[in-house]
């Protein structure tokens, strides 16, 4: 388990913070070929961020109990990522203040009690607030006394996560970019909105090759060794089947681009990639003109052929509607059944939900009881010594 967080948390951020500084900054993208070092690092920063928290508050908390310290944290990005994709005002500035606010909420209400319990600040604060302001207390926001203190920082972390989303949403405007690609992930959902234009074959062997491979091996080169590329692009050449033409048609371009992403994504990850391919690869128009059409031309002969089949098994379909209205009635009396042992189950899972925070409660407190009991042992056993002395 640690082995594959810590290689997860280190990719992530060699990937997706280190690697766009690198990149944004020129002085620094020399170090884009020292990628596998500097995930060394991450690794060691980890490892070593994760052995001081657990060395500071082991003997505060036990594992279960930062556990949840986790799950409430990660929590703060459902309420960005389903409302980004049903609301349709939704955008980035709303996604980053809503969680900008659900990480404070999370940090006030969970972490700093955390540090308070550790002796780190002082504990007054939990009982007065700070400033003695008692409606800020952090176990206690707003004045709402008498909640599980998971309970407590979830719904307050929640609740201003997804006011701060709806607010930042309607005040910001987005620009043409984000509203770009907001339209093409809805556009992606819905049947019926492509446009149907020139129809190739994809064919003909119009597209340089010696170009490609050029294109090809500078961008790995930025990422990867320079014999490393040479030889990447070399191996899919030859995969392909196209080391030995000059020009290649433009669904083998298509699968030498595919191949090359693959190769990219070993390194940097799938979605920095993506991003490289983007922005490095280079299209001529006719190239996007007939990559357009080509796309067109197969949705439009799916379509086509799913019509066709469509009419031959119109009858068919019109021998079954009796067949399959059966099966409806007995779907409607499985979906009643069904629907009633999910009631019987959402309360079994109350109960046990219930019953686990009495536990949790439980060995808290034999935790506490068996602490006292060990100082109450030890003083006794000093007073014994000084007694006998």
């Amino acid at each position: 388990m640690i082995i594959i967080t810590t290689i997860t948390m280190a990719t992530m951020t060699t990937n997706h913070l280190l690697l766009p500084v690198i990149e944004n900054i020129k002085p620094l993208n020399n170090l884009r070929t020292n990628l596998l070092q500097l995930r060394w690092l991450s690794v060691f920063i980890v490892l070593g961020c994760s052995y001081l928290f657990a060395v500071e508050f082991s003997n505060s908390y036990i594992l279960a109990a930062i556990g949840l310290l986790s799950f409430v944290a990660a929590l703060q990005f459902a309420p960005p990522i389903l409302l980004g994709m049903f609301w349709r005002k939704g955008n980035s500035a709303g996604a980053f203040a809503g969680l900008v606010a659900g990480f404070v909420i999370w940090l006030y209400t969970l972490l700093l009690p955390t540090v308070i319990k550790n002796g780190w600040l002082d504990p007054q604060i939990m009982t007065d607030g700070p400033w003695q302001l008692l409606f800020l207390r952090p176990e206690a926001l707003f004045g709402i006394d008498g909640m599980h203190p998971i309970t407590h920082a979830t719904l307050w972390s929640l609740l201003f996560n997804v006011g701060c989303y709806l607010i930042g949403s309607l005040i910001y405007h987005p620009g043409k970019a984000e509203r770009n690609l907001t339209q093409e992930f809805r556009s992606a959902m819905l049947s019926g909105s492509d446009k149907h234009s020139a129809r190739p074959t994809g064919l003909d062997a119009y597209i340089p090759l010696a170009e490609k491979i050029s294109e090809a091996e500078t961008l790995l080169s930025a990422y990867l060794a320079p014999d490393k590329a040479v030889s990447s692009v070399r191996r899919i050449a030859r995969d392909l089947q196209v080391h030995r033409k000059t020009q290649i048609t433009i669904i083998e371009l298509m699968e030498f681009h595919r191949m090359l992403e693959h190769v990219l994504a070993g390194s940097l990850g799938s979605a920095s990639a993506h991003n490289a391919m983007e922005t490095s690869i280079c299209y001529t128009e006719k190239e996007s003109a007939d990559l357009k059409a080509l796309y067109s031309h197969i949705v439009s002969d799916l379509r086509t052929e799913e019509s066709r089949q469509s009419e031959t098994n119109e009858k068919e379909a019109q021998d079954n509607f009796n067949l399959l209205q059966e099966l409806q009635n007995k779907l409607n009396n499985l979906q009643t059944t069904a629907r009633d042992q999910e009631e019987k189950i959402a309360g079994l899972e109350q109960r046990l939900e219930t019953s686990y925070e009495e536990s949790f409660r439980y060995r808290l407190e034999a935790q506490r009881l068996k602490q006292e009991n060990q100082d109450l042992k030890t003083q006794l056993s000093q007073r014994y010594q000084q007694s006998s002395e």
